[in-house]
C-alpha cells in the first residue's frame, strides 16, 4: 500500500467536507469532523522527507480512514433526512432512536481521532515535524479507550454475540481454495446485518488478505431503485485519485464498468454491497459481468478467470429471495438470535460501566 493512497482518502474526508460547508449545510457532529479535519491537516503524507510508516501502521491509518469515511457517509445521509438549521430556534424533530445514533457517533468519532494522533508524528511540507497533536494523542491510550461504552463502528472483539457468526463467515472468505465466493447476509431489520459486516469488512485478517476492499452503502435506496451509474462512479472515486465525480459524471456507464474493470483487474478484492432493497437485481449481474464474476455453474461470464484470484463479495439484505437469487444457497447466512447467557452477560456489563447501584435503583433492581 503506498502513501498516496492514505493521501486519497484523507483528501475524500478534507474535500467532502468542505464542500459540505461551502453549501452552507451543517452535518451532526460537525464540530468533531472540524476537530478530525485539523488533525488530519496535520499529517502530511506524501512529504518528501516523512518518518516512513510501517506496513502495519498503513494498513491501520487505512482501516481507520475507511471508518472516518463511513461515518461521515452515514452523518451525510442523516443531515439530509433531517437538515439541522443554521439557528439553534429551529431544530429538527429527533426521537430517541435519534439521539442514540448521535450520542454513538460522537463516541466513534472521539474514538477516531484518538486514533489519528496516534500514528507516528509526519514532518509537514516545510520539513519540520508537527507536534500539535502530541499532547491530545497523549490523553488516548488505548488501554483505557478500551474501557469505554460500545460505539457505532467499534473495533472486532467489541461487537458482542456474533463471535461464531463471524468466525463462520470468515472461514469462507479465508479458506485455502481460492474461488470466488459471493457472499449474502440476511436478516430482519435490525437485526445486526450491517453490523456483523462491518466486524467482517475491518477484521485484520481479512483487511490483509484482500485489496482493495470497497464499502458501497444502499441504505438511501429503500425507495427507489438503485442508481446503478452512481454506485459505479463511488466505486472508482473510492479507487483512483486520478478522477473526481465531475469527471466521472460525463462517462456512460459502459466507460464507467470498463474503467472499474481495469481497475481491479488481477486483484484480490472484496465489495460490500450493504443494504440491498430493490428486489430488481439486473445491476448486480451487470456489476458481475464487467467485473467477470463466474456464474451459479462457476463458468466465467467472459474475459479474465477471477475465479482463481480469490475475489468476494459479501451482500446484506431483508430480502431471502433476493439473496438467494443473487448468490445461491452456498455461502447463505441467516442472522442469528443473541443467546439468552450473553443478553444477560451483556446487560450486566452495561450496569458495571454505568456506575449505578442497581439496589438504589427502582428500575434496575426491578430488572
Amino acid at each position: 500500500m503506498s502513501e498516496e493512497f492514505l493521501e486519497f482518502l484523507r483528501n475524500k474526508f478534507i474535500d467532502g467536507l468542505a464542500e459540505v460547508e461551502d453549501q452552507g449545510r451543517l452535518l451532526p457532529m460537525h464540530r468533531q469532523f472540524q476537530g478530525i479535519r485539523d488533525v488530519l491537516l496535520g499529517k502530511d503524507i506524501t512529504s518528501s522527507t516523512p518518518i516512513q510508516m510501517t506496513d502495519q501502521e498503513m494498513i491501520q491509518m487505512r482501516n481507520t480512514l475507511y471508518r472516518l469515511l463511513a461515518v461521515y457517509t452515514d452523518c451525510l445521509i442523516f443531515s439530509e433526512k433531517h437538515p439541522i438549521q443554521s439557528t439553534k430556534f429551529l431544530l429538527p424533530f429527533y426521537n430517541l432512536f435519534h439521539f442514540l445514533f448521535l450520542k454513538r457517533t460522537k463516541e466513534v468519532l472521539l474514538r477516531i481521532k484518538g486514533e489519528l494522533g496516534l500514528y507516528p508524528c509526519i514532518e509537514d511540507s516545510n520539513g519540520s515535524p508537527d507536534h500539535r497533536q502530541d499532547q491530545e494523542s497523549q490523553s488516548h491510550d488505548p488501554e483505557n479507550q478500551s474501557q469505554g461504552p460500545e460505539i457505532w463502528y467499534p473495533y472486532v472483539l467489541e461487537i458482542r454475540g456474533f463471535d461464531g457468526q463471524v468466525s463462520k463467515i470468515r472461514g469462507w472468505l479465508l479458506q485455502s481454495d481460492e474461488g470466488f465466493k459471493d457472499i449474502a447476509i440476511v436478516g430482519i431489520g435490525g437485526s445486526g446485518k450491517t453490523a456483523l459486516a462491518r466486524q467482517l469488512f475491518y477484521d485484520e485478517g481479512i483487511q490483509g488478505a484482500f485489496f482493495p476492499t470497497l464499502w458501497i452503502s444502499l441504505s438511501g435506496k429503500i425507495d427507489a431503485g438503485i442508481d446503478f451509474k452512481q454506485v459505479v462512479e463511488d466505486m472508482l472515486v473510492e479507487l483512483t485519485t486520478e478522477h473526481g465525480h465531475e469527471k466521472l459524471r460525463s462517462c456512460s456507464t459502459e466507460e464507467l464498468l470498463s474503467s472499474l474493470g481495469r481497475q481491479l483487474l488481477g486483484k484480490k478484492y472484496l465489495i460490500v454491497p450493504d443494504g440491498i432493497w430493490d428486489e430488481t437485481r439486473d445491476w448486480y449481474f451487470r456489476l458481475g459481468q464487467a467485473l467477470n464474476w463466474p456464474d451459479k455453474d462457476c463458468n466465467i461470464q467472459f474475459g479474465r478467470d477471477q475465479k482463481r484470484i480469490g475475489n468476494a463479495v459479501i451482500i446484506t439484505t431483508r430480502l431471502e429471495d433476493v439473496a438467494k437469487g443473487m448468490v445461491g444457497d452456498k455461502y447463505l447466512h441467516s442472522i442469528e438470535g443473541i443467546g439468552e447467557d450473553e443478553i444477560w452477560s451483556m446487560f450486566d456489563d452495561a450496569v458495571d460501566k454505568s456506575k449505578l447501584n442497581p439496589q438504589q435503583n427502582d428500575k434496575l433492581k426491578k430488572l
